[in-house]
């Protein structure tokens, strides 16, 4: 569940895009972490490959057993064209992302509207323990077009 309501949203998009028409539709990035090791760092890159530009607005995780997974895992995720990270440094993967498994609400504070054919870097720094099962995050928004 999103923690933004649909009107919410419309309301953002118009004040960025002038008021302009637009078509929205819901959309999911996904990115796998994969298994890493303890005290591993696993760097992918997140493609925006539509000419849409995406409003993300919540960042999912999904992982079998997310016990060993959160405790002292970090995440770090810069917008690579700008080189604007989320946050100041790697932050609790809690701070940023709601597992499936657990109920921590984990929205972003503002959704964050990312350019058609643009690319974040998702850096996770795994804790001392392994988490034993692939880890996925999805990247949870709206598809962005101008009429």
């Amino acid at each position: 569940m999103n923690a933004y309501s649909l009107d919410a949203l419309i309301g953002i998009l118009n004040e960025l895009y002038g008021g302009q028409p637009l078509f929205v539709t819901p959309y999911q990035y996904t990115v796998d972490i994969g298994a890493p090791g303890a005290n591993v760092s696993v760097t992918k890159t997140l493609q925006i490959t539509s000419n849409l530009d995406f409003l993300l607005t919540q960042i999912l995780g999904d992982v079998a057993d997310n016990t060993n997974v959160t405790a002292g895992s970090k995440l770090l995720i810069v917008e690579n064209q700008s080189g604007d990270p989320f946050t100041y440094g790697p932050c609790p993967v809690n701070s940023l992302v709601r597992f499936y498994l657990n109920a921590n609400p984990a929205p972003l504070m503002f959704p964050r509207l990312l350019q058609g054919r643009s690319s974040l870097s998702v850096q996770w720094v795994q804790a001392d323990a392994a988490p034993g099962a692939d880890i996925t995050l999805i990247f949870d928004g709206l598809n962005v077009r101008g009429m």
